[in-house]
């Protein structure tokens, strides 16, 4: 039997943080929990998330202030009880049999420590797509921007963290990319520079794209072949 910790940074998502969590606790598989950081919201997201909490699998943490997205994301990991992480944004959701099939795959593969199923992507324009899940031999497709956060589940033992302090983490700022590559070199893989600053290559929403990036350079991934997870486009 395995246990998920779901990490969810909230700021100002009160029109979608109620069908994030509507969608874990209509889950199909029950072990798990959820672990909701509100960073300094100033709408009414705190409300929504505390109607939740009455569901003992669901935990809210309420932050005075704004910290960015990465480091509520690392605070929400370091408070994981559980041995395999998932992440969903604040205005995304999993379809009800998500962790039942990560729960199948995880016990049909216990030498593996990193799995990534398909998603599908609502574009307020262009309607919906399907991407599909990037195959264990072509994972350099995750430096084309073919991941969502909620795409990915990796076991607790692979966990680093980001560079706290970083509020600004895509392509409007270069301080996380260089960042990234103050902590390890690697990253200059996936970063160029351009005019004497760091930017990031692939998908310019880099958190999650370089977390997943960086853990699938050592360790082995295995596809779901389903779309369990849908992304809101903002």
């Amino acid at each position: 039997m395995n246990y998920f910790s779901i990490i969810i940074p909230c700021c100002n998502k009160a029109d979608g943080i109620g069908r994030c969590l509507q969608s874990l606790i209509s889950q199909t598989y029950g072990n798990f929990e959820v672990i909701v950081i509100d960073d300094g919201s100033t709408d009414d997201s705190p409300k929504v998330i505390k109607s939740f909490l009455k569901d003992k699998r669901v935990r809210g943490y309420f932050l005075p202030k704004n910290h960015g997205r990465l480091a509520a994301r690392n605070m929400g990991m370091r408070m994981a009880r559980n041995d395999w992480i998932c992440w969903l944004d604040a205005d995304d959701i999993y379809l009800p049999d998500y962790l039942s099939s990560y729960d199948k795959a995880v016990s049909k593969n216990r030498d593996i420590k990193i799995f990534n199923s398909g998603m599908l992507i609502k574009n307020k324009i262009d309607g919906w797509r399907i991407v599909e899940p990037v195959p264990e031999s072509d994972i350099e497709n995750i430096s084309k921007g073919r991941i969502g956060s909620g795409s990915f589940v990796f076991h607790k033992s692979l966990m680093w963290f980001f560079p706290e302090n970083v509020k600004h983490p895509y392509g409007i700022d270069d301080t996380f990319p260089g960042m990234l590559v103050d902590f390890d070199k690697n990253f200059e893989q996936i970063c160029k520079k351009k005019d004497g600053h760091w930017q990031p290559l692939g998908n310019p929403w880099g958190d999650d794209y370089s977390y997943f990036w960086y853990i699938t350079r050592k360790n082995k991934t295995k596809m779901i072949n389903s779309l369990l997870y849908v992304q809101y486009v903002r």
